[in-house]
């Protein structure tokens, strides 16, 4: 199982995934974070990715769940949802 974060763009965090490395967008502009697990811990959603910058080494993200604006699970590995466009 795989999660698209997506961030609120009106948040510090969700202007700096549109402005930085973010995994991809939605069809509105929205950063998405392609996570291989999530994990709430308190005020944080602690996202688990795969680096494009450090190959081969997993990326742990502390996201504070205000900057969240929804998150989707989907199962396939080589495919997202439809809506959403990889970068």
């Amino acid at each position: 199982m795989r999660y698209l974060v997506v961030l609120d763009p009106n948040t510090h965090a969700g202007r700096a995934y549109a402005e930085g490395f973010n995994d991809g967008v939605t069809t509105h502009d929205l950063p998405v974070i392609d996570c291989s697990a999530t994990e709430d811990a308190g005020p944080y959603l602690l996202c688990t990715r795969n680096s494009r910058r450090t190959e081969g080494l997993d990326q742990t993200l502390w996201i504070p769940h205000y900057a969240v604006a929804f998150v989707i699970g989907y199962a396939q590995e080589d495919q997202r949802p439809v809506g959403f466009l990889a970068q």
